[in-house]
């Protein structure tokens, strides 16, 4: 066990492993198992390639983020406990960076899905409907862009960003 939390409410535990629970021995690569147990009974498995770096629960302990560094690549997943989904919310972050204003500069696509963009998740809204995230990024004229930014989960957008001084 490599991390353990409960959610603000109490009801739900989450539990991450730095294996992968379904072989039942360590992997070759790096390997986490997360799993969460809810107030009925019930719990959830996900296996996730890379290295742990933290985990968040919403305060009305509805969602949880979890922070993993895959390679060369940050990844923040958000998972839902009441809707019993798992995002890749660098997917979801880099759309709402590229249509706010962020949006001006020139950020380069690559092969991945997503740009190239480190994000790190800092800390919820009280309501739990944004989450405030660290940015940074080198436009094509290698200009590296850093800061902050409000995403909101429920509109998808980009708010309140500040960009910090080279």
């Amino acid at each position: 066990i490599v991390h353990r939390a409960e959610s603000p409410d109490g009801t739900c535990l989450l539990t991450v492993y730095n294996r992968d629970i379904k072989i039942g021995r360590f992997s070759q690569e790096p390997r986490i198992t997360v799993i969460t147990d809810y107030p009925d009974d019930s719990w959830s498995t996900v296996i996730y390639s890379g290295i742990f770096q933290g985990a968040w629960w919403s305060p009305d302990s509805d969602k949880v983020v979890l922070a993993f560094q895959d390679e060369d690549v940050s990844r923040l997943v958000l998972h839902g406990r009441t809707t019993h989904s798992t995002s890749n919310l660098n997917v979801y972050l880099s759309t709402g960076l590229k249509q706010g204003e962020l949006g001006k500069y020139d950020i380069p696509d690559t092969d991945r899905v997503f740009p190239e963009i480190k994000y790190q998740f800092l800390q919820w809204s009280l309501d739990s409907r944004s989450m405030l995230i660290y940015y940074s990024f080198a436009d094509t004229a290698q200009s590296l862009h850093e800061g902050y930014f409000w995403y909101n989960l429920e509109t998808g957008q980009v708010t309140a960003t500040l960009e910090l001084d080279a």
